[in-house]
């Protein structure tokens, strides 16, 4: 495995790692199921007011600037660390 291969690996783990302890931590939603098949809205119960304090968080926690329908396709928690990702390797 090369370095850049590690890297993007570690890189990902602490984005989710971050991710989840926002959800965790900021929106009080127990660790056992904040898993990444776990339905934003069905199964945590993040709503609209939520997801514009999701967009604040992301901003602040990983620099990236995302607007309200970026997130429009971002059904689960794996969809949301796989959005982050993304977007950090494309910044």
């Amino acid at each position: 495995m090369g370095s850049e291969e590690t890297y993007r690996k570690m890189e990902a783990k602490e984005i989710i790692d971050t991710i989840n302890g926002i959800l965790i931590n900021d929106f009080e939603i127990s660790k056992e199921i904040v898993k990444p098949q776990a339905k934003l809205v069905d199964d945590l119960a993040i709503d609209s007011l939520d997801f514009i304090d999701f967009v604040v968080a992301i901003d602040k926690n990983f620099g990236i600037k995302v607007k309200g329908e970026d997130l429009k396709n971002v059904r689960t928690v794996g969809d949301l660390h796989n959005f982050i990702i993304s977007k950090k390797r494309d910044s």
